[in-house]
């Protein structure tokens, strides 16, 4: 949500992928892509999962047409490990470790 409308832009947060290993992902409205909100939440997902559980590694699955969540995984600290097969289609998997 925007602080400052509470307007609804998308959703975000942690999917299980492996044990104490998650997916983070994100999802924005259309019109909130290029506005610096997918960098903002997945530096503060990293940040709190890494303070406040036990996870070990976060992985991120991005289709290699999207350039824009291309840019945030390496905005946010995620290592590139290259192409893998994810949910039937070739994905471009990075990590990062606690």
């Amino acid at each position: 949500m925007l602080k400052k409308s509470s307007e609804i832009i998308g959703l975000t947060g942690l999917n299980p992928y492996l044990p104490k290993e998650p997916e983070i992902e994100w999802q924005l409205g259309v019109k909130f892509w290029g506005k610096g909100y997918a960098t903002e939440l997945g530096k503060a997902i990293i940040e709190a999962a890494f303070k406040n559980t036990d996870i070990t590694k976060i992985y991120g699955m991005v289709n290699p047409e999207n350039i824009g969540s291309n840019r945030v995984m390496n905005k946010i600290g995620m290592n590139f490990l290259g192409f893998r097969a994810f949910m039937g289609e070739e994905a471009m998997f990075y990590e990062v470790l606690r």
